[in-house]
């Protein structure tokens, strides 16, 4: 073990909600720049099941990296990995007791506690710039939110991208209603579109590799383009749990959130090694395709709020403007009067602020 030098948030700032870049603490740290704190020695705090929002692809390295390198084990946690069909669909299947823990998109992790009663609410971020796209063939044309009247577009059942059409659609001024929406699960979304079965798919731009991939093997080229380009800059993905399971296990909650942690410090400064860990767990995709996947959820890590904070904590600030979105366009049956709700970031780590190695977001292939 060996002292370095890093910026950390402090708890009771997080739990303040307020931000304490710049601060500078000693912190006892590994020679992989992963923080040895929240280990629990040798106390057992037993097995839980993650639930991903989709089938595993690049962006979920973090997870095999966790596991691969004892991150949860040494805090005395095993964790096992399952997968959803979407967020909507990982939100019910922590509600309905399928696992403990879940990822999702903060939109789906509102909408189940609003109109499904599964009280749940985030406790861990990951993807804080909004990854949610509009993906094509560029034949077809669809490169600003207003070409996608007339069109039609194919995305999972529930995602999170869909849930905000609306919103995209009030903001951008065009008629949602005039979006022809189909259904396909995860994986099949780039043949869909690479088939010309649809004129786009609506999925994170972490999925754009495999379109790409797709597309090549027709001489065809592909556009997309970004909500938080268009006025929609809310979170994506993080880690949520049931009031209830928070509760009855804060330990494996804490746990659980500085692996993971751990798991993405550890993504950031070893990418070659994590998208080897990934393979090793998930073969069944190519090694070129799993490292851009990856690689795009790394570069939208490039935000402020993480440059300043650390990976983790979130924002009160944007989850009051996240939640905001979802009191208007949510159809919500009973708008959520306090943030505090669906957020808390009291059983994540101090924050701990990576040093990048990667491109700038806007350097992401096009």
């Amino acid at each position: 073990m060996e002292q370095i030098r890093a910026r950390a948030i402090g708890r009771r700032e997080l739990l303040m909600g307020s931000a304490a870049g710049g601060m500078t603490l000693a912190l006892t740290a590994c020679s992989d720049g992963t923080e040895d704190t929240g280990s629990s020695g040798n106390k057992d705090l037993g097995e839980v099941t993650l639930v991903l929002d989709v089938p595993p692809y690049g962006k979920h390295s973090p997870f095999y990296v966790a596991t691969k390198k004892d991150f949860w084990k040494k805090r005395g946690l095993k964790v096992s990995i399952q997968s959803a069909k979407g967020s909507s669909d990982a939100v019910t299947k922590i509600g309905a007791g399928a696992g403990e823990i879940g990822f999702a998109d903060t939109s789906a992790v509102i909408q189940g506690r609003a109109n499904n009663g599964i009280k749940a609410k985030l406790v861990c971020m990951f993807h804080y710039k909004n990854l949610m796209s509009v993906q094509a063939l560029s034949s077809e044309g669809i490169r600003t939110p207003k070409d996608l009247v007339g069109k039609t577009i194919v995305t999972t059942a529930g995602d999170g991208g869909l849930v905000l059409l609306p919103a995209l659609a009030e903001i951008n001024g065009f008629d949602e209603k005039k979006v022809t929406i189909t259904y396909a699960d995860h994986p099949s979304l780039p043949g869909a579109v690479a088939g010309k079965k649809a004129d786009g798919d609506i999925d994170y731009l972490t999925g754009y590799p495999s379109l790409q991939h797709a597309a090549k093997e027709t001489g065809e080229k592909t556009t997309y383009f970004l909500y938080s380009d268009y006025g929609l800059d809310v979170y994506n993905n993080g880690i949520f749990v049931t009031d209830k399971y928070l509760k009855s296990s804060p330990d494996q909650v804490r746990a659980f959130t500085a692996g993971f942690v751990d798991g993405i410090v550890y993504t950031v400064a070893h990418p070659d090694e994590a998208v080897r860990i990934f393979r090793d767990a998930v073969p069944g995709i190519s090694a070129d395709i799993a490292k851009e996947q990856q690689q795009i959820a790394i570069d939208h890590l490039h935000v402020p709020e993480v440059e300043k904070n650390g990976f983790g904590p979130m924002s009160r600030k944007k989850m009051d403007y996240t939640l905001e979105l979802a009191n208007k366009y949510f159809e919500i049956k009973k708008p959520f009067s306090d943030v505090n709700e669906v957020y808390t970031n009291a059983y994540v780590p101090r924050g701990k602020v990576p040093q990048f190695r990667s491109r700038a977001p806007s350097a992401s292939p096009k």
